[in-house]
């Protein structure tokens, strides 16, 4: 991840991953922020190189970032989002290559308070 690992609220976040795959198993991750569903960023078109941008919001303190891996493209006869869900039991079943999840902490830093008097630079 691009930063000190301290964020002010409402900051811009990137996480860049290179080596992702390139088969419809391999080729995606899936993210949580703070176990919730972000999206998922696929690296088929772009040699494995994936960029992740978010906005970092929250109360301050530690906040995760999950990734999961994916599977691009179920068969024709599922609905395709479901496959572009975190598969939690990767370790155990997920069918291609095995890829790892991956897991970050950054805190949320409150903004400094400045005094009544305080001067800018």
């Amino acid at each position: 991840m691009a930063h000190d690992g301290k964020h002010v609220g409402a900051e811009l976040v990137t996480s860049h991953l290179k080596g992702v795959g390139w088969t419809e198993y391999d080729n995606i991750y899936v993210a949580t922020y703070d176990n919730a569903y972000m999206g998922y960023a696929c690296g088929l078109n772009s040699h494995g190189d994936v960029v992740i941008n978010f906005t970092a919001t929250g109360e301050s303190g530690a906040h995760l970032i999950d990734l999961y891996p994916g599977i691009y493209q179920g068969p024709p006869t599922e609905p395709q989002q479901l496959y572009r869900l975190p598969q939690l039991t990767y370790a155990d079943d997920h069918p291609g290559n095995k890829i790892p999840a991956l897991r970050f902490m950054f805190d949320i830093t409150p903004p400094e308070r400045r005094g009544p008097n305080s001067t800018r630079n």
